[in-house]
């Protein structure tokens, strides 16, 4: 599937972003709350809330993707039913 050009490629894209991060987390090891309606969470450091959240931010697109997903195949599917309905009507 891959190359050995784009495997490479790939590996060093993924090996930036991980150095890059974990650059982030030493840069910012400072302990704040986060308060969020009322409640407060534990002392935590920046950057690990800030993952947390991105996480749960790539967790929601991937469920609102896989709901359109869904949608889309449903729509297909009953596009296919009609379209062979009406072939079967056409044939003489």
């Amino acid at each position: 599937m891959l190359t050995s050009a784009k495997r490479v490629l790939l590996a060093g894209c993924l090996l930036l972003a991980g150095a890059a991060v974990l650059l982030f987390m030493l840069e910012n090891p400072q302990r704040i709350h986060l308060v969020f309606l009322g409640s407060a969470s534990a002392e935590l450091p920046v950057a690990a809330l800030m993952m947390i959240s991105f996480i749960l931010g790539l967790l929601t697109c991937l469920l609102f993707s896989l709901w359109v997903l869904g949608r889309w195949r449903m729509r297909v599917a009953q596009l296919r039913r009609e379209l062979s309905v009406a072939g079967r009507q056409s044939e003489p």
